[in-house]
């Protein structure tokens, strides 16, 4: 049994607890927060505490916050003998300095409370200052999936870029895809065909071959139309700097 406690009560840290818990490998021991109602989703599963002195040492602790106090929180901890993770995309190992052994043990997918996930389809990309600790981070990630990698810090960060861009800005122009369907009265659900078939069709046959529209045709007269008749800034400028990098991506002359 692999012996796991967690710090943080976000949606990364409550699918953890929840998919650890579940597994006849790990022995969950701890969720650490600083208040003590946002740990109320978590006081069914295991220990709850707030001070960071009463943390029990265990085979591996995981940070599971924002990316900007993870380093902050990293210097509060007390000196264990446990791995210390941190769970960001985008942040290095070094923000663990403090620690010897110290870890990255990224899911590679986006989390809400209010969503069921199913973890053993998640990538979770896993690194760590000392070979000796491979063997213990990969068992707790195989506990939880099927799919697990051992990425460096660089490459991990362009990977998180790429998921920026494939879920927090598709996610985006999906939003206002919606709010033009509410302005006009139309049920957004219409498209849900249409979003489905650009997702599939992108995997089987690649990015580069799936594109189609009035951009990849360089339809001038449909482009302008479609500018006109947008009525939010923001709209005009995605729609005009999307167009332009996809004229860019096809060869086309520019707007």
């Amino acid at each position: 049994m692999i012996e796991i406690s967690i710090i943080g009560t976000g949606n990364v840290a409550y699918h953890l607890a929840c998919a650890f818990n579940k597994s006849e490998h790990i022995s969950l021991k701890q969720i650490i927060g600083r208040r003590r109602d946002a740990l109320l989703s978590f006081e069914h599963i295991c220990e709850c505490i707030t001070s960071y002195n009463e943390i029990k040492d265990v085979d591996l602790l995981i940070i599971t916050i924002s990316d900007d106090v993870i380093s902050e929180v990293s210097e509060a901890i007390p000196s264990l003998t446990a791995i210390v993770a941190h769970t960001s995309g985008s942040t290095s190992i070094d923000a663990l300095k403090k620690h010897s052994k110290r870890a990255i043990f990224y899911p590679l997918q986006t989390f809400s409370k209010t969503r069921k996930i199913d973890f053993s389809t998640i990538p979770i990309c896993l690194e760590t200052n000392h070979e000796s600790d491979k063997i213990i981070l990969e068992k707790a990630a195989l506990a939880l999936s099927k799919s697990v990698f051992f990425i460096e810090s660089e490459s991990r960060a362009h990977l998180h870029r790429a998921a920026v861009f494939a879920n927090n800005f598709c996610n985006h122009i999906l939003y206002q895809a919606e709010e033009i369907c509410k302005e006009h009265k139309l049920d957004f659900n219409l498209l849900q065909p249409l979003i489905k078939e650009t997702v599939n069709k992108a995997f089987d046959t690649g990015t580069f071959a799936a594109q189609t529209g009035p951009a990849k045709r360089n339809d001038r007269n449909t482009i302008n139309k479609q500018l006109q008749n947008l009525n939010t800034a923001d709209q005009k400028l995605i729609y005009k700097t999307i167009t332009q990098t996809i004229l860019n991506t096809y060869g086309k002359e520019k707007l």
